[in-house]
């Protein structure tokens, strides 16, 4: 079948210069034979010699690049079932970061519940501290107050009463007063 096409567009290819060459002429011009059959011959030569010396490069050429075709297609195949894979492995990958974030991020609103209440417990203990000091600070405040008032009254009192004695008591009255505490010192020896 490949040697009857070959055949056929060889005799085509060879016909049509022919054919050409007979449409161009006007009159009665004969056909030259020898001619025809010394570029048919020409041709076929040609052919022939070329059919001989190429067909070897040019088939191994041909198949030397449907190899090339087909491995490139197999490796492309490759790539994109290796590319489909870490696609799945990214996809898994995002997947278990969401899941990873969302437990990370729960985890920190847990410590910082904790932190919170960790935070209102101290602050709570440094208010009863304080205000048990500022209790403390209060009360010894009004104690040194009523003591200086104590010592002030008192002496104001010694004060008053020093005036009113010196008011009251005379010479006359204070030498009465001293004999009859050595008196009563007497009598107390002498009980002694």
């Amino acid at each position: 079948m490949k040697k009857l096409k070959f055949v056929l567009i060889l005799i085509i290819l060879v016909a049509l210069p022919l054919l050409a060459s007979e449409s161009g002429h006007t009159g009665h011009e004969h056909f030259d034979w020898i001619a025809f059959w010394g570029k048919t011959f020409n041709f076929l030569v040609l052919v022939g010699a070329l059919f001989y010396f190429l067909k070897k490069p040019i088939v191994n050429a041909l198949e030397n690049r449907s190899k090339e075709i087909k491995e490139d297609i197999v490796s492309r195949e490759k790539n994109i079932a290796n590319l489909k894979k870490e696609m799945a492995e990214i996809k898994k990958s995002l997947a278990d970061f969401e899941v990873e974030r969302e437990k990370i991020r729960k985890e920190a609103e847990d410590i910082g519940k904790e932190e919170k209440e960790k935070l209102l417990a101290v602050a709570k203990q440094e208010v009863l501290r304080i205000e048990s000091m500022a209790k403390e600070e209060i009360e010894a405040y009004i104690a040194n107050e009523v003591k200086n008032l104590k010592l002030k009254i008192g002496d104001s009192m010694i004060s008053d009463f020093k005036n009113k004695a010196k008011i009251f008591l005379n010479d006359e009255l204070q030498k009465k007063i001293i004999d009859r505490n050595i008196e009563l010192c007497g009598e107390v020896i002498e009980r002694s």
